[in-house]
């Protein structure tokens, strides 16, 4: 069963009394849904999928940079339990989409983004292609999906990903995003029993929304200043 998301999180409040006070927006919220692109359906995680996820994670050269690595069914079933509880853009919470290919129906990848836990307006999001359909521009078309999304139906500001300087085809996929390369943190990570770098590129909703042509005519300085010209 595919669960429609909502444009609403849950919210927790610490009272005077010490108790927290939790509540969730109910579905006569307006639902929102990502348009599908022209080979790829983006729809939200389910119980059903889990299997595939599993397998897809779970190949050496996919798990290498990737921090999420569900190895039972019960974890995928999860973090479904929490999407349906907290809704799209919750606060420090991941929402998680599945990657299909229309023609086959057949899935082929996963996702997500997370809010900033003090600015759901600020998400960070990744992105995970089976290698057999990897290199047939899959990733990008699903990128660009989600951000038309993030952009142009929610009141996202900023998107951003964190990535391994190793990891030269999703530098390059995000470049082709537009998405500037923001900081290089040196060995600020514990990841896998070692210490490794993290590269920063983002891109604002104002560049998003700009015309190609429009971003690349502007000065290289404004591009990396994150700043749009009128």
């Amino acid at each position: 069963m595919t669960y429609p998301f909502l444009l609403e999180f849950c919210f927790g409040e610490l009272v005077p009394t010490g108790y927290v006070i939790s509540f969730l927006i109910l579905p006569q919220t307006p639902l929102l849904s990502i348009t599908p692109s022209e080979r790829l359906l983006i729809q939200p995680l389910t119980y059903a999928d889990a299997k595939v996820i599993i397998r897809i994670r779970s190949i050496p050269e996919v798990s290498r940079y990737q921090g999420w690595e569900p190895k039972e069914e019960k974890e995928i079933h999860s973090l479904v339990d929490k999407m349906n509880d907290c809704g799209l853009l919750a606060p420090g919470q991941w929402f998680q989409f599945t990657i299909t290919e229309k023609e086959t129906q057949r899935l082929i990848g996963d996702c997500g983004i997370h809010p900033v836990a003090s600015d759901r307006r600020q998400v960070d999001i990744g992105v995970t292609i089976d290698p057999q359909f990897q290199k047939m521009g899959y990733a990008t078309e699903a990128i660009h999906s989600l951000l038309d999304f993030l952009f142009k139906q929610t009141d996202t500001h900023r998107a951003s990903a964190s990535i391994d300087p190793r990891n030269e085809p999703s530098i390059r996929l995000f470049e082709k995003l537009r998405f500037r390369k923001e900081a290089h943190l040196v060995e600020s990570l514990w990841f896998k029993d070692e210490w490794v770098d993290d590269l920063i590129m983002a891109i604002l909703r104002k560049e998003w929304l700009l015309p190609n042509k429009a971003f690349q005519a502007m000065p290289v300085s404004l591009r990396s200043a994150g700043i749009a010209s009128t």
